[in-house]
């Protein structure tokens, strides 16, 4: 539950832009954090896997008051952690929903892993034919995944979110890939 005071910051606007601002900057940090810990690595560690001096990962990746992240950096944190970045613009809600638990278990996130792709081929060929979908293309909706593929062979993965449903996700799919036929 959302306190008073941020209730209250979230009505006015600049409340609202300064709110944005440290819940992301404190969410990268943590994030970054938990996925390290998840890894067991060792700030010094992570910044040999990242090319970058140990207080880096100190003094900006894992710090929740650091206001100068740049994509460029973060792709290469999610290449140390061997994983996807995903950048998009939400309202409100959903970056509340998003961001609510900073937990360790809920900022962790695997490593890839070729499975996923099986699982997204599978959602895919359902989405295209229509079946009912179930099994594989249900694990592949609990790893927050989905994909579109287009006649060229791209592959496109973005995250899906697990409160939709698998139907919305399968409607995705199948909008992305028609899409991507008149495309072709």
């Amino acid at each position: 539950m959302l306190s008073k005071r941020v209730l209250q910051d979230l009505l006015d606007k600049e409340g609202r832009q300064e709110f944005l601002a440290a819940r992301i900057n404190s969410r990268i940090a943590y994030q970054i954090r938990a996925l390290r810990n998840q890894r067991g690595w060792k700030q010094a560690e992570f910044a040999r896997k990242l090319g970058k001096p140990q207080s880096n990962v100190s003094t900006r990746l894992e710090n929740p008051d650091y206001d100068g992240h740049k994509i460029g950096t973060l792709r290469e944190v999610a290449n140390a952690f061997d994983m996807a970045l995903l950048v998009t613009f939400v309202d409100y809600g959903e970056f509340l929903s998003r961001t609510y638990d900073l937990s360790q278990e809920k900022l962790e996130v695997e490593s890839f892993n070729p499975k996923q792709l099986e699982l997204f081929e599978v959602e895919l060929k359902a989405a295209r034919s229509g079946a009912p979908q179930g099994g594989a293309a249900s694990a592949a909706q609990e790893n927050n995944l989905s994909l579109a593929q287009d006649k060229k062979g791209l592959i496109d993965l973005t995250n899906y979110d697990q409160s939709k449903s698998l139907k919305e996700g399968s409607q995705w799919a199948q909008t992305e890939a028609n899409a991507a036929a008149e495309r072709a």
